[in-house]
């Protein structure tokens, strides 16, 4: 059996390379690519959020 067929819930399970682990809430600001990955990955919690909590 799938995971996907035990979960009843979009999920996005998505790798950024160059960062290492807690990185979306510890980085440093000077690190273009943390910044820009922590910024795409706020994004997508946003959406997510926005998209599957949201009052209907």
């Amino acid at each position: 059996m799938k995971l996907t067929e035990l979960i009843d819930a979009f999920f996005l399970n998505k790798i950024f390379p160059g960062v290492s682990h807690g990185w979306t809430v510890r980085y440093q600001d000077n690190n273009v690519t943390a910044v820009k990955s922590a910024n795409e990955a706020h994004q997508d919690m946003l959406d997510w959020f926005t998209k599957y909590v949201q009052k209907r």
